[in-house]
Parts: structure tokens; sequence; C-alpha cells
């Protein structure tokens, strides 16, 4: 169940859940999204976490863009306006 899934402890398995969820606007899935952009950046030396953060950024952007509410730009804009650098690559597989 997509549902349980977002409590999962493995990020990249509640961000799938979350995406997919997204897809029928549903509730849940913005919460569990909003929850994913509320992870602090880590620093630059972690390489392998900083990637996994990125990843998790990208596929939470994607997830509220396709909810498409309005109540989601005030959680998507610090991302837009942010100093941030987050590189969407061709090859994401997001």
């Amino acid at each position: 169940n997509l549902e349980n899934a977002l409590n999962s402890p493995h990020q990249d398995i509640s961000l799938g859940a979350a995406q997919a969820l997204a897809l029928t606007a549903s509730p849940k899935a913005k919460q569990a999204l909003r929850t994913l952009l509320e992870q602090p950046q880590p620093e630059p030396h972690q390489k392998e976490q900083l990637n996994t953060w990125q990843t998790s950024i990208i596929g939470a952007l994607t997830g509220l863009e396709s909810i498409a509410e309005a109540d989601s730009i005030e959680t998507i804009e610090p991302f837009i306006s942010s100093k941030i650098k987050i590189s969407f690559s061709s090859n994401s597989k997001v």
C-alpha cells in the first residue's frame, strides 16, 4: 500500500510512494513531499549525503508540481529563489 510506504525508513521508498500518490493529488502525498523539502542541506564535503538530499529535493519538487495546487507555490518558492544549487540532469532518474 502506497500510504504505508510513505512512512518507510528508506527515503527512496517514501519518495517514490509520495510521487505516485501525488498523481492522485493525495493530501498525504503533499504532506510527505513537504516534509522531504524540510530536510537540511548536508555540508558540501558530505558528497553522498548531498547527492541523496539533492535527489530527494528534486523528486519532492517534481511531485508537488504534479499536484499543481496554488498552496504548493509557497513551499516551492524558497527553492526557486535560493542560492542553493540543485542541478537537474537529463540523466536524472527522478
